[in-house]
């Protein structure tokens, strides 16, 4: 998991730039920011816990004192895992883990503390059960020195379901279509973003072959989950992207078009909600997005989901041997030499 202090900042700067009258000598208030976006696959989690700051000092020098930025204590950060009963599965305990990175600009300087930097940590398993009938909750606490309680709560997006291609079907690319798929989304799910990797073969023998692979990333979409969605792109940007690496070929060399990937990234609600006001240039004066009870900032879920190896239809083979610049400038052969080379089982 990613994040930037820098942006963390960032959001503390617009949260408290809200209101239109601030008094910077008011008296100090314990205001935490939260950050965190779970993924039940990955191998560890992280829990941001920053603090705002306000003062009559320039904020570049207020920044580079730790305790401007964050709490001192070792809080009590924990998850506590619960099913559609509420019944408690399974409580995760956060360490805080110190940090060295996201402390310094492009030119090597200092922007803020590095020093006591850190964040919470946890390597224990996030339950889910992938099945869209039988979702986890995830409540968040944190603790903060002088009793205040922080909480949140998010879902696990699972139950993803891939319509069309359905696996083992076989992918059809024309030049002159559309070619993605067809998906519903997990239950909170917000929205999603799609990468299709299309690979394909320079062929020279049964024991002499290259592998090759381009990408085409699908920005993200905002959807929600009780209908089927389709994402994509042009069966022509395919042929595009490749006209771009392809070299005439050598002696000797053939090429085929191989299988098809699809790699998604899918945000849930409150953090589609995030990445949509943040890219939207939404004024300012809008009050911010937090779903953290207690504070501000986000506690969310997104998930990772791939669906791979799609062979090539008949159709799809023919129309890159019948497309006279794929054939004559970059090689790409028919479907009988595809079947008689045994294509189909290259891996």
């Amino acid at each position: 998991m990613r994040f930037s202090l820098l942006s963390l900042i960032a959001a503390c700067v617009i949260l408290v730039s809200c209101e239109t009258d601030i008094d910077i000598s008011a008296p100090w208030e314990n205001i935490p920011v939260v950050y965190s976006i779970l993924d039940p696959n990955d191998t560890i989690h992280y829990v941001r816990v920053n603090r705002v700051f306000s003062g009559n000092e320039s904020a570049y020098v207020m920044a580079t004192k730790p305790d401007s930025l964050i709490y001192d204590a070792d809080l009590s950060v924990k998850i506590y895992v619960k099913n559609e009963q509420n019944h408690l599965i399974k409580t995760i305990v956060f360490n805080k883990l110190f940090l060295t990175k996201d402390s310094v600009n492009a030119q090597g300087q200092t922007v803020f503390a590095i020093d006591k930097h850190h964040v919470y940590a946890s390597t224990e398993t996030l339950p889910y059960i992938d099945n869209k009938d039988i979702i986890y909750t995830y409540d968040l606490e944190v603790i903060l020195p002088d009793g205040k309680v922080v909480t949140s709560s998010c879902h696990p997006l699972v139950g993803f379901y891939q319509k069309t291609p359905r696996i083992g079907d076989k992918y059809n690319l024309s030049k002159n279509s559309f070619f993605g798929t067809s998906f519903r989304l997990p239950k909170y799910s917000g929205g999603a973003k799609l990468r299709v990797y299309f690979h394909y073969y320079e062929w020279y023998s049964a024991d002499r072959y290259d592998k090759k692979t381009i990408s085409l990333p699908v920005v993200m979409q905002r959807m929600g989950y009780d209908d089927y969605e389709t994402m994509g792109v042009r069966g022509a940007d395919i042929y595009n992207a490749l006209k771009e690496v392809l070299t005439p070929p050598t002696d000797g060399m053939r090429r085929y078009p191989g299988k098809v990937d699809f790699e998604y990234v899918i945000a849930d609600e409150n953090f589609a909600e995030q990445i949509w006001f943040r890219s939207s240039g939404i004024s300012s004066e809008v009050p911010p997005i937090t779903n953290i009870k207690g504070g501000y900032g986000l506690f969310a879920c997104r998930s990772y989901v791939e669906r791979k190896g799609f062979k090539p239809s008949e159709k799809t083979i023919r129309g890159f041997y019948e497309d006279a610049e794929m054939r004559n400038l970059y090689g790409f052969d028919s479907p009988t030499n595809y079947t008689i080379n045994e294509i189909y089982n290259l891996d």
